[in-house]
């Protein structure tokens, strides 16, 4: 999710996270006192706040059933299984995406969302 790769909706970002804390930390009351950083367009303070919501109502699942819930939700992605590789067409700078919906062909727009071409 780092690479940019992924462009979530704030409410995604936080159940994704969430679900990471309670596959890695268990329960809420055994979280750090602050999450661990995460790269995100919103403020850290706010998406602390949602995500701690977020993760407490995970009370008691399992690690294996969050981090089977994390797969589901981010194998819905549509770049989610793409190999990612950078390429010049016609002087402009693309992407290109290899997975099992083919091959497709990305212009990279203002502050990294992609926009298939």
């Amino acid at each position: 999710m780092a690479e940019g790769k992924f462009h979530f909706t704030q409410e995604k970002a936080v159940q994704l996270c969430a679900l990471m804390a309670q596959v890695e930390y268990g329960d809420y009351s055994n979280t750090p006192t602050k999450y661990p950083q995460f790269l995100s367009p919103w403020s850290r303070e706010d998406m602390e706040t949602k995500i701690a919501d977020a993760h407490k109502k995970l009370e008691e699942m399992s690690s294996t059933v969050a981090r089977d819930a994390f797969l589901n939700v981010l194998s819905k992605e549509e770049l989610y299984d793409a190999e990612i590789f950078k390429a010049k067409a016609g002087g402009q700078k693309v992407l290109v995406a290899v997975g099992s919906s083919g091959l497709k062909v990305y212009e990279r727009r203002a502050h990294g969302k992609l926009k298939q071409v």
